[in-house]
């Protein structure tokens, strides 16, 4: 019997969890403007839609959609967003980002996994 991995849609979650990252960074910056948080939001989004999506989708695929395998992935995925987002930007980058971005793809993953809710937590191997 084939069970739903997912309560919600993918492209939800793919939606709400740059959202979520650029509210918490805009409040732990203290910053109360809507330029700024679409600002965020657009780069964010634009490294969930390349890197995450194509994720899920594999994840859905091969039946291991779980919250562990969102949020490690999305670890993962800020890792390889973060150094491309600092080249094209001119800033250069540097090791202490890998902290940062490991963060921001920890944050956006907590998002994915409340706007798509995986069914389970983690996947029983036995």
């Amino acid at each position: 019997m084939h069970f739903p991995q997912h309560k919600r849609p993918l492209y939800i979650g793919v939606l709400l969890g740059p959202a979520l990252l650029a509210a918490v960074l805009l409040v732990w910056l203290q910053i109360a403007n809507l330029g700024a948080f679409l600002i965020l939001y657009l780069f964010a989004l634009t490294g969930a839609a390349i890197f995450g999506l194509p994720i899920l989708v594999y994840l859905r695929k091969h039946q291991i959609l779980t919250w562990a395998s969102v949020l490690c992935t999305a670890i993962i995925a800020g890792n390889i967003y973060f150094p491309i987002l600092a080249f094209f930007l001119g800033d250069g980058y540097s090791f202490l980002y890998s902290a940062l971005a490991s963060i921001y793809g920890l944050l956006v993953g907590i998002g994915v996994c409340i706007g798509s809710w995986p069914n389970n937590f983690v996947r029983s191997i036995l």
